[in-house]
């Protein structure tokens, strides 16, 4: 344990200073090698599929990179394809729309999907290495109001500008949502601040949900009281950006057949649940270079005070601000009877630490159009084996491409 714990620490000082010792940020690789990373359109191409990177800015100024596979890669040879119907992911915390393209064509999701004749559109919500940008607040600025968000204005800025557009763009009525983590949390705030756009949306894929967590376990529960007590000019800050001190570390010290690779698991596993099993260790390094692609610190925030007060509801600012902002002492809840949309929920038994039965019931149990609850036969399978678990393509993405056929 204490080889965890020294992990733990290192990794703590230097994510949380490295912009304070001279670490420089990383911005996104384009289309070329950088830093020993690439970028989500270099991960398509490099598998013979097309790739489109797309923006739009939000209602407060928020310039969100998305990225498209609008069709397979043998679809792609035919000059007379078209793009299928669209499906929309929306990735987890500290993510970014590499997440379901980085275990290649035969084990990625997105790839999967657009094998299946899908449009495949890949969100990145702002803040992150794609979305860090703005027409007129600077990312630069530390504890600046750029950084003055959680996953609430995701749900209720992002996605309905994305959502628009895509459907503008194509020129089709509804699309299908799949998401992973907090992409869907931010979902469920979008229906609920903007239950029109239900209609719009014939299928949500919902892989580990995030609505109700007081029964998180591992090292978020762990720290859950010291974060929701950090004072809120401190959480307007960015978290876990990409940075040369994280790219040198994961790069040195993760990868494949080091002595200290397992340590870097243990690291993560203290947060996801441990399964090592299921991990492809060759990969290890390909995935932390992209990952953590950073937010705000307030959004980790927002999830530890979700912990304690077991509520889903907006940031709780205090009473005196909660007045301010809401008209009332208490942050506005969201409400789940509004996420009319089919869902089908995607969950693991029990040793995902974030999504715990308790808490998954709950949520199934509030939602009015459950049509499947999907727990994964795997008595191990944690919050990061939706993605990267060497059996993810056999035990599970069948069964959501099934569901996902069925609503075409």
């Amino acid at each position: 344990m204490w080889v965890i714990s020294l992990v733990i620490l290192i990794c703590n000082v230097i994510t949380l200073s490295a912009s304070f010792l001279g670490f420089k940020y990383i911005p996104p690789p384009s289309n070329t090698e950088t830093h020993g990373r690439y970028s989500t359109v270099d991960l398509i191409e490099a598998e013979g599929y097309p790739a489109e990177t797309h923006t739009v800015t939000t209602a407060d100024g928020y310039i969100l990179t998305f990225h498209r596979i609008p069709m397979s890669r043998l679809m792609a040879h035919n000059p007379s394809s078209t793009p299928g119907p669209p499906v929309l992911h929306l990735h987890g915390y500290e993510s970014s729309s590499a997440e379901v393209v980085l275990r290649g064509r035969r084990n990625s999701l997105g790839f999967l999907l657009s094998d299946q004749g899908y449009d495949v559109w890949l969100l990145n919500f702002r803040g992150n290495v794609y979305s860090r940008n703005h027409t007129d607040l600077s990312p630069d600025d530390k504890f600046g109001p750029f950084w003055n968000f959680t996953w609430w204005e995701m749900g209720s800025k992002d996605l309905p500008r994305v959502l628009e557009y895509i459907l503008d763009l194509t020129g089709q009525n509804k699309l299908q949502i799949v998401g992973h983590s907090q992409g869907i949390t931010a979902l469920y705030v979008m229906l609920d601040q903007h239950p029109e756009l239900s209609t719009n949306i014939s299928l949500v894929s919902a892989m580990a949900p995030i609505a109700y967590n007081s029964h998180t376990q591992g090292m978020l529960r762990w720290t859950a009281q010291f974060l929701a007590d950090i004072p809120n000019f401190a959480s307007q800050s960015e978290f876990l950006a990409p940075s040369e001190a994280l790219n040198s570390i994961s790069s040195k010290y993760c990868q494949e057949n080091s002595t200290t690779q397992t340590a870097c698991y243990n690291f993560l596993f203290l947060v996801t649940g441990f399964d090592l099993e299921q991990q492809d260790r060759s990969n290890l390094v390909n995935q932390l270079q992209h990952f953590p692609a950073g937010t705000s610190a307030r959004t980790i925030v927002h999830f530890a005070q979700m912990i304690l007060q077991d509520k889903f509801q907006a940031f709780d600012w205090g009473e005196e601000e909660n007045i301010k902002k809401y008209n009332n002492t208490r942050p506005p809840q969201v409400d789940l009877g509004r996420a009319t949309p089919a869902q089908a929920i995607y969950v693991a038994p029990g040793n995902d630490y974030l999504v715990q039965p308790e808490d998954y019931n709950r949520l199934v149990a509030e939602l009015p159009n459950v049509v499947r609850l999907h727990i994964v036969n795997y008595t191990m399978w944690n919050h990061q084996d939706f993605l990267t678990a060497i059996d993810a393509p056999k035990i599970l993405y069948p069964h959501i491409i099934e569901e996902m056929n069925r609503y075409r």
